[in-house]
């Protein structure tokens, strides 16, 4: 069965933290219910990106976590990854399916450009991610992104929807309650005492919004009927 990137807590994990301090924190995440992986291209060299990321899928399968390479096609077949999220539209949906099979997961920052985010939805991608929707060092090439934009797409696509850049404890609720089905972060879990803690309280705040948004759906329904 395919892994899907549906909703929930993604962790975007930076090379440069080290090895050693990456594995510890994705372990301790996963084992505390993570939703989804990505190892973003911050690396200095491939050779290291493919030792870490083999490493990081060997976790990965270990909790069947769903696991992305941000950007690199080659790098994502050499690590065994389960897709690729893109930054751009390169390398295109079509090309990493046709490389790495049909089952295999794209994603897609989509930015403030809502043109990039109804071309994500034709290209039948898995999900698109919005980047950044609050200050943060770590994506400060990201434009902001304001919250109705979360909103308007959400109207706009029915595939999941994922906001990132700044989120943390105080105001992963805003994104939610905008229309995000999950969050993405770095520094809220990569620079927590407790990795694993702060993966919980991410997933209970995220929880709180699915079982709201899947209570929506059945009243729809239930009107339909």
């Amino acid at each position: 069965m395919k892994r899907k990137i549906e909703s929930g807590v993604y962790l975007v994990v930076d090379s440069s933290y080290g090895e050693e301090k990456v594995l510890r924190v994705v372990r301790e995440s996963m084992e505390a219910g993570l939703d989804a992986l990505q190892l973003w291209s911050s690396w200095e060299n491939d050779d290291q990106a493919v030792v870490i990321g083999k490493k990081l899928a060997k976790i990965a399968n270990e909790f069947s976590v769903p696991f992305v390479v941000n950007n690199y096609l080659d790098v994502a077949i050499k690590i065994g990854a389960d897709g690729v999220h893109i930054d751009g539209r390169d390398p295109a949906p079509e090309l990493i399916r046709k490389k790495m099979g049909p089952r295999s997961i794209v994603g897609v920052t989509c930015s403030t450009s809502m043109e990039k985010v109804l071309w994500a939805n034709d290209s039948k991608v898995d999900y698109v991610s919005f980047c950044a929707m609050f200050p943060s060092s770590s994506v400060d090439e990201c434009d902001l992104v304001p919250l109705s934009m979360l909103s308007e797409a959400r109207h706009q696509v029915s595939i999941p929807i994922f906001a990132s850049g700044g989120i943390n404890l105080e105001n992963a609720d805003q994104v939610l309650r905008s229309g995000a089905n999950g969050i993405a972060v770095i520094s809220a879990i990569m620079n927590a005492n407790d990795p694993g803690l702060a993966t919980r309280q991410l997933k209970e705040i995220s929880a709180r919004y699915e079982r709201g948004l899947q209570s929506e759906n059945l009243a729809v329904s239930s009107n339909v009927k």
